[in-house]
């Protein structure tokens, strides 16, 4: 490039400079973009397409969140286990009200009992929160599913993105110490 004055040189300088810059500020701007996006998809989209648990005061808590915690805690994660048990619950408040008895329910260590047309009731506020746990646990192995693509984050041997980045990297074995074992110290017993 011929410069016909130390200006043009100066200014051409620092176009390139300018240039240099804006291809780095892409570059991190797209990086941090791209952060930012994965960041949103895994926090929110399991709920997003899932009705609302039933506000009743015995669940007061109830939520998206709380449900996935504690599938997560109590039941490793295990959806399936989860619906069961809701569904053995749901079964057997639904033979106790076919005899006309009361039933008992407790959460949290309050203790509620429900008689008569209480329990045709609560049982809709049941199956209704047995069909978004349903929806939930739909979302979870769909986002799970995604999450647990492997070669994209470069796994492989199996594991899955969370298992390579929570899980310290395995130990070598311990093998036995090779020396003899040691000798009885004190006097040597006669015919030994």
């Amino acid at each position: 490039m011929v410069f016909h004055s130390e200006k043009d040189k100066a200014g051409v300088s620092k176009l390139m400079m300018f240039k240099r810059l804006i291809r780095k500020f892409s570059r991190t701007a797209a990086i941090g973009l791209a952060a930012t996006i994965l960041m949103l998809w895994d926090s929110a989209p399991a709920s997003a397409n899932c009705a609302a648990f039933p506000k009743i005061p015995l669940w007061k808590t109830l939520s998206h969140d709380s449900t996935r915690q504690l599938v997560d805690r109590k039941y490793d994660g295990d959806w399936k286990a989860y619906i069961e048990t809701l569904e053995r619950y749901e079964g057997k408040l639904r033979r106790i009200s076919a005899r006309g008895a009361a039933a008992d329910v407790t959460c949290k260590g309050r203790k509620i009992r429900l008689k008569g047309a209480a329990i045709p009731s609560f049982l809709k506020h049941v199956d209704r929160r047995i069909s978004v746990t349903r929806c939930l646990a739909d979302n979870r192995a769909d986002f799970d599913d995604i999450a647990n693509f492997a070669t994209a984050a470069g796994c492989t041997d199996g594991q899955s993105v969370a298992e390579t980045r929570l899980r310290p990297p395995p130990r070598p074995p311990v093998s036995p110490p090779r020396h003899p074992p040691p000798r009885p110290r004190g006097p040597v017993p006669p015919g030994a």
